[in-house]
């Protein structure tokens, strides 16, 4: 699975594409590349079925970063969370 491939799965859905792109932000810190960085995406993606809004991922992501030794407030995971939002909703009213 290659991080284009992504891409398109997740181009008409506002909150997969958040995901998807919050995986990426995430899964670069924690020094993926490549296809680790797709899968890792993926896999954050897939945390969001857990239970309803984005807490899920916020604890799968805290937790990943602090296993890896980066240390990160949930708060702040919160704020860039919002802040790929934005992004996304932007890229996306932008597209027909």
């Amino acid at each position: 699975m290659t991080l284009d491939c992504l891409d398109q799965e997740t181009r008409q859905s506002f909150v997969a594409r958040r995901n998807l792109q919050f995986g990426i932000w995430v899964g670069r810190r924690l020094g993926h590349r490549e296809d680790a960085l797709a899968l890792y995406a993926r896999s954050v993606m897939d945390a969001d079925y857990a239970v309803t809004g984005p807490d899920d991922v916020i604890e799968r992501v805290y937790e990943d970063l602090w296993r890896s030794g980066i240390v990160i407030r949930r708060h702040d995971l919160v704020a860039e969370l919002i802040r790929v939002e934005r992004e996304v909703w932007a890229e996306l009213r932008c597209t027909d």
